[in-house]
C-alpha cells in the first residue's frame, strides 16, 4: 500500500489537483458563494466604474476601459468614441439591468456616451454576440439620438474575433490587468478595499486560467480510477498506516489531499442518478440515461426528463429539438437544468430560440434576470441552472445521507421551482412572441 499510495502522490495528475486545491486561500467570495454567478461580476464593475463609490479611486478604472476600447476599436476598424479630457468633471452614471444589458455607462457633458456592457464569465460564443447585438437594437432605439453608444461584449476569451460591426470585444484578462496595476500602485482609498479587491482579482484568476480542481479531479480518476478505488476500500485499515510509513514531509504537505480525493472518489453518481431515475419514473416522467465516468473530457453520467406536459409544450412551440430537462452527476457535482439542444450548424437561423430568448428577456421569470437563468448556449440552449448539490456539500454529506439529501432536495425543486417554469413555458407556448 505503501509503494501504491507514493506512486499516486508522485503521479503529475495528482499534484495537479493538489496545485489546485492550494490555489484557493480563504476568500470572502467563496464563502458567500458570490464567486462564479455573472451578476456578482457585474455588480463589482458597476461598483469600479463610478467615480464616486467607497473603492477611491475616481475615475482611474473607467479611464483604463476606455482606453482599452480605444484600442480595441483600433483593431476592429471601429470609429473611436468620445474621450472625454478631464473624467472627473463629467457627470458619469452607471446603471445595471438597463433594458437587460448588465452594465451601462453614461457619461454626460460634454462627452454624451453610453457604454453597454454585456457581461459573460465564459468564452465567447455566437449565441452571445446575437444577445449583445439584440440588447444593442434597444439602446440605439431609445438613445440613439441622445448618446454615441458603443456596446462591449465582454468575455473570458483573448481579444480579438471582432465579427460584428459596433460591438466591441473585450477580455477578462485585460480587466483583470487594468484592476491589478491600479491595486499594485496602492490607488484604492484604504486597506479593506485593497483587500476586497485583492480577493476578487483571486476569483477573476481562477475564471481566467483555471488551475480548474474539476479538469484535475477527471484526468486524476481517468488515470488512477483502481488505485483509488482500492484506496477507499481500505481506507480505514489501509490509508492509515500508509501514511504513518511516509515521511513527515510527504505527510504534512499532501495527507489533507489524499483525504479530499478519497472523499471525492468516495461517491457514487452512478448508484445516485438510478436513484433519481427511479424517483423521477415515480413521478410519471421518460428518463433516458448516458455517459461515462472515466475516459471521457468531462467524466460524468446524465440523465433527461421529460412527460406528456413537455410533449405538447414542444409540439406547440415547434421547436428545432425537444425542449426537456437534464440532470449531469459526477464525483464532484450534481446539477440540474432546462435545455433546448441546437441539432443544426451554429451559423444556422434559431427561429424558435431567438423567439424564447425574447420572451425571457421582455418577460423574466420571477421577474428578474437571476443566475438561474443564464440563457446562454451554442449546441445547448440552457434556459434554467441549478446545481442541485455542489462539490462541499458532496464531501461534506455521509455516504449515507447522500442519496436522501439528493432526493429531498428534487422534491423542494419540483413543489417551487418546476411549477413556477412549467407554468411559464405554457404562457410561451401560448404567446410565443410576447405580445401580451
Amino acid at each position: 500500500m505503501e509503494q501504491e499510495l507514493q506512486r499516486l502522490i508522485d503521479s503529475p495528475e495528482f499534484r495537479r489537483y493538489h496545485e489546485a486545491r492550494q490555489a484557493r486561500p480563504f476568500n470572502l467570495f467563496d464563502v458567500l458563494r458570490n464567486a462564479e454567478y455573472e451578476i456578482r461580476h457585474s455588480n463589482f464593475l458597476a461598483w469600479l466604474l463610478q467615480p464616486g463609490e467607497s473603492h477611491g479611486i475616481g475615475s482611474e478604472f473607467l479611464r483604463g476601459l476606455i482606453g482599452y476600447l480605444h484600442e480595441q476599436a483600433d483593431h476592429a476598424n471601429i470609429a473611436r468614441m468620445p474621450a472625454p479630457s478631464d473624467h472627473e468633471a463629467c457627470q458619469i452614471r452607471v446603471e445595471r439591468e438597463l433594458h437587460n444589458v448588465d452594465v451601462a455607462v453614461f457619461v454626460e457633458r460634454p462627452a454624451n456616451l453610453l457604454i453597454a456592457i454585456e457581461n459573460k464569465t465564459e468564452e465567447k460564443s455566437p449565441a452571445h454576440v446575437k444577445q449583445a447585438m439584440h440588447y444593442d437594437r434597444k439602446l440605439r432605439e431609445e438613445y440613439g439620438d441622445q448618446y454615441r453608444i458603443q456596446s462591449v461584449l465582454l468575455t473570458t476569451s483573448p481579444d480579438g474575433n471582432h465579427s460584428e460591426p459596433g460591438l466591441l470585444h473585450v477580455s477578462w484578462f485585460r480587466i483583470h490587468e487594468i484592476v491589478s496595476s491600479i491595486l499594485a500602485a496602492e490607488r484604492f482609498g484604504s486597506g479593506a478595499a485593497s483587500v476586497f479587491v485583492g480577493q476578487y482579482l483571486d476569483v477573476v484568476d481562477r475564471m481566467l486560467r483555471p488551475r480548474d480542481q474539476q479538469a484535475a479531479f477527471d484526468a486524476l480518476v481517468t488515470q488512477h480510477h483502481d488505485l483509488l478505488t482500492k484506496l477507499v476500500t481500505e481506507r480505514e485499515k489501509g490509508l492509515q498506516k500508509a501514511r504513518r510509513e511516509l515521511d513527515a514531509q510527504h505527510y504534512a504537505e499532501y495527507g489533507s489531499t489524499v483525504d479530499r480525493v478519497l472523499d471525492d472518489i468516495r461517491q457514487q453518481p452512478a448508484e445516485l442518478r438510478s436513484q433519481v431515475k427511479r424517483y423521477l419514473r415515480g413521478k410519471g416522467f421518460r428518463t433516458r440515461a448516458g455517459g461515462r465516468l472515466k475516459g471521457t473530457k468531462h467524466g460524468g453520467l446524465w440523465l433527461h426528463f421529460s412527460n406528456g406536459s413537455m410533449d405538447e409544450i414542444n409540439e406547440t412551440l415547434k421547436a428545432e429539438g425537444p425542449l426537456e430537462w437534464s440532470m449531469s452527476f459526477t464525483h464532484r457535482r450534481v446539477e440540474l437544468g432546462l435545455y433546448f439542444p441546437w441539432k443544426h450548424k451554429i451559423d444556422d437561423e434559431r427561429p424558435v430560440l431567438d423567439r424564447l430568448q425574447k420572451f425571457m428577456v421582455d418577460n423574466p421569470i420571477d421577474g428578474q434576470r437571476a443566475e438561474r437563468y443564464p440563457l446562454e448556449g451554442a449546441r445547448w440552449f440552457c434556459v434554467y441552472r441549478h446545481p442541485v448539490m455542489t462539490d462541499e456539500e458532496l464531501a461534506a454529506t455521509p455516504l449515507s445521507r447522500m442519496k436522501v439529501e439528493t432526493l429531498e432536495r428534487m422534491e423542494r425543486f419540483f413543489s417551487e421551482d418546476y411549477l413556477t417554469i412549467e407554468g411559464y413555458l405554457k404562457c410561451l407556448a401560448f404567446d410565443p412572441w410576447g405580445r401580451r
